[in-house]
């Protein structure tokens, strides 16, 4: 059975009781895996390094980059895009990798 990561991430307060929440993030990931038929794991980044966009800066981030470059993860939930990174060349390197993303906003 397959692994769907679920990575959330919050950059301000704000987000924390506006629906955006960790706690919602992750029950909609939960939600998607259930829906797909997949076992899940939550990668949870918090608040904490929200105010950096340099990838170096968000540890949990990296480490699931580090699983995806090493074959180990395959498969990859996020809220929106925004919570991987608002800095254009960070989505494109963690686009780069080509994995299934499944995202509840689309762009």
């Amino acid at each position: 059975m397959q692994t769907l990561h679920i990575y959330t991430r919050v950059s301000t307060a704000t987000q924390e009781s506006d629906g955006t929440s960790l706690g919602t993030q992750r029950e909609l990931g939960i939600a998607k895996a259930k829906e797909l038929g997949m076992k899940y794991q939550v990668w949870n980044e918090g608040g904490a390094s929200s105010y950096h966009e340099d990838l170096q800066n968000r540890p949990v981030l990296m480490g699931l980059m580090k699983e995806i470059e090493d074959g180990n993860v395959k498969n990859v939930f996020v809220y929106n895009n925004d919570r991987l990174s608002r800095n254009e060349v960070a989505q494109q390197t963690i686009r780069i990798e080509r994995l299934p993303l499944w995202d509840r906003h689309p762009h």
